[in-house]
């Protein structure tokens, strides 16, 4: 699911949140959602704080951000920006994927952790559910369930009749949506696991729908990813990744592992 991520992000900011997100799991031994929010506003603030400076953020997030550098608690700056902005975007979702590869969080608690780590940037309800079920998702096919079952454990947690249409409908390709409003997204990515056997050929027909937009082949990738594993991603998926993204992954994706070998 890690590489599958790195492979099906194009434009690179959900991969750095998520290896910012991976590195506080890591770190602090569990969700610490104000560990996560410094570590986010760190990379928002750039050097000296981060190695680097956040882009590809998203004006969610970027919003969110410029209100948390005023002094305002984050969960005021993410209500100020959903009232204004009224986001359901996928951003939540896209950066998730360490939540759904450390072992340390149970099957159970992953949906409410999920939601909690998406609530410092999304409030809405749809932007939450998507990236919560979506999780819950991975899990159980990493578990070893069918992309049925693990479809079917996901909507548990749903109560958006937009969401559950994206988990339902049997979309036609001509019906898709580039846009990033969430459900869409998450449609999107769905269409392309269901309509092809491998990673490879999954990726790369999102990546053509998608164009210069990065939504849908980001998640494609971590679905994907978790189905068919890391062998299955060929180099040729992984050539864009900057060399210095990928030494930070490798070294937190063993810390990650490590995780799973007290689980029951």
């Amino acid at each position: 699911a890690i590489w599958g991520q790195l492979a099906g992000d194009r434009n690179g900011g959900p991969s750095r949140m998520a290896f910012r997100l991976a590195n506080s799991l890591v770190s602090r031994n569990g969700f610490d959602k104000n560990h996560v929010v410094s570590a986010y506003y760190n990379w928002f603030r750039g050097p000296p704080y981060d190695t680097s400076l956040a882009f590809d953020t998203g004006n969610t997030f970027h919003q969110v951000f410029t209100h948390f550098s005023k002094g305002k608690p984050i969960e005021e700056c993410a209500q100020l920006v959903q009232q204004r902005y009224n986001s359901a975007g996928c951003n939540a979702a896209h950066r998730s994927v360490p939540i759904i590869c450390f072992g340390y969080i149970d099957d159970d608690q992953i949906v409410q952790i999920a939601k909690e780590e998406g609530s410092i940037t999304h409030t809405h309800n749809i932007a939450l559910e998507v990236s919560s079920s979506f999780v819950a998702m991975c899990r159980s096919i990493i578990r070893g369930n069918s992309l049925d079952i693990a479809i079917e454990n996901a909507l548990k947690h749903v109560s958006e009749d937009d969401i559950k249409t994206a988990y339902n409908y049997d979309v036609k390709y001509e019906e898709l949506s580039k846009d990033g409003y969430a459900p869409n997204v998450l449609q999107s990515t769905l269409y392309f696991v269901k309509n092809n056997n491998n990673f490879n050929d999954t990726l790369e027909e999102s990546l053509i729908f998608a164009g210069s937009e990065n939504y849908c082949p980001v998640l494609v990738g971590i679905l994907a990813g978790a189905m068919y594993g890391y062998t299955d991603i060929s180099s040729d998926m992984c050539s864009h990744i900057d060399y210095r993204l990928e030494a930070q992954f490798k070294f937190i994706e063993n810390q990650l592992l490590a995780t799973w070998d007290l689980m029951n």
